[in-house]
């Protein structure tokens, strides 16, 4: 979308690296183990993410093994371990990247944070910042943030743009809260029209070869 920044819609999904050794197999075995036991307990999303693995900079790649040794990530570290896991205890789920509009307190803060570090705040631009989540659902999501224990609804005044992010099929439809969202797509969140009933008939209909 030509309103929104480059800088960040150019990004790419974060993905963890992997040795070709036993170390990261066994970091992913403890972090499938941590899912399974806070899904036993209940809840519901991938908050625990943020509890196991503290918001931070990191310099990537980043590998699954050094989770265990320095357990640092910073959102797209969190929202691949959510996915990761999330797609081991087999629920349907996708990657979400958002372009959030924050306050000038808290993007001094993140930048004093990461400039102290040697990571990079290219995630930042302007009043503007990225940030990445799960969606968890097929055709009807839920945003879900495993930095933050939030449920993101679609009616935060934050959110400026989101694409959700789907490997498997070239487009696609899904229902977000009552917004109609076109996978793979940056698509603006300025304005919340609720959905036709065709619309979310639409929505609703099984996934052919990536297409509605």
């Amino acid at each position: 979308m030509s309103d929104l920044p480059r800088a960040l819609t150019a990004i790419a999904p974060s993905q963890i690296s992997s040795h070709a050794a036993p170390c990261c197999q066994a970091s992913r075995q403890w972090l499938i183990a941590q899912a399974t036991a806070a899904s036993i307990d209940g809840r519901t999303g991938p908050d625990w993410v943020g509890r196991r693995i503290r918001w931070g900079p990191v310099v990537w790649p980043v590998y699954w093994c050094q989770l265990l040794r320095e357990p640092t990530g910073d959102c797209g570290v969190q929202a691949a371990i959510a996915e990761f896991t999330c797609r081991e205890l087999g629920m349907p789920v996708r990657r979400v990247q958002l372009i959030l509009r924050c306050a000038g307190q808290e993007l001094a803060q993140w930048e004093l944070l990461w400039r102290n570090s040697p990571s990079t705040t290219r995630w930042i631009d302007g009043a503007l910042c990225y940030h990445e989540a799960v969606a968890v659902g097929d055709r009807s999501i839920r945003i879900l943030d495993a930095t933050e224990p939030v449920i993101w609804t679609g009616r935060e005044d934050g959110i400026v743009a989101l694409r959700v992010v789907d490997p498997t099929c070239g487009d696609g439809l899904v229902d977000w809260d009552g917004t109609l969202i076109n996978l793979n797509t940056w698509q603006s969140l300025e304005r919340h029209e609720d959905l036709t009933r065709s619309e979310r008939q639409l929505a609703q209909r099984p996934l052919i070869h990536g297409r509605v």
